[in-house]
């Protein structure tokens, strides 16, 4: 062996399983758990060419299993799922499990081709959508500052409604409490005491 050349001795690995792939199980697979009748039904009132399943409980799958649903599709060659497309996992992740429900319709009216042309285009919708939802909560943000701002803005104008001198407070150009301003607290905290307390105050002087 030359000087600095490295070996390293050859590792053979174990084939994976191709039941580890969520592709392997389509409808026409041995195996695979069919969705109850019920809802299978409903499915096919959608389109006679959907089917659900997904893996048996001994599958060899990195993640829980999950609803696989599936579009017929004689095109596909593929030998993991042949003659079937697959439209999406049911719950997306990192959903938790959920029942079957028409929250499944739902997602297959938002993905419908015929909507919206290619995944591309159905893309395209979804950043529209999240720039449509930035754009208002913007708008919401600024709107608030601005109220905040007019509100602080309103409370230091000089008014001549309500009790005292509200010049004493404003533009004398002091930073302790000016004159004026005690003199103002001052009246101000006596007019808010009751007559018999004023009074107790006149006599003891």
């Amino acid at each position: 062996m030359r000087v600095g050349e490295l070996r390293t001795a050859i590792r053979s690995s174990t084939p994976l399983d191709p039941g580890a792939l969520i592709h392997f199980w389509h409808p026409d697979r041995e195996g695979a758990e069919q969705a109850p009748a019920e809802f299978r039904r409903e499915l096919a009132l959608v389109h006679e060419d959907l089917a659900i399943v997904r893996p048996p409980p001994g599958a060899p799958l990195p993640t829980p299993r999950k609803w696989l649903v599936w579009y017929r599709k004689p095109t596909i060659r593929h030998p993991l799922c042949p003659g079937w497309l697959l439209l999406f996992v049911w719950p997306p992740d990192p959903y938790d499990p959920i029942p079957l429900d028409n929250r499944i319709f739902a997602n297959l009216y938002m993905i419908d081709a015929r909507r919206f042309g290619n995944g591309g285009q159905y893309f395209d919708r979804i950043v529209a959508g999240l720039e449509r939802d930035k754009a208002r909560k913007d708008a919401r943000d600024k709107q608030y500052r601005q109220d905040r701002v007019r509100d602080y803005w309103e409370s230091t104008k000089i008014k001549n409604i309500g009790a005292g001198n509200k010049f004493a407070l404003h533009h004398d150009g002091t930073i302790v409490p000016s004159r004026g301003e005690r003199a103002w607290t001052a009246e101000r905290a006596a007019a808010m005491l009751p007559e018999s307390v004023t009074r107790d105050r006149e006599r003891r002087r």
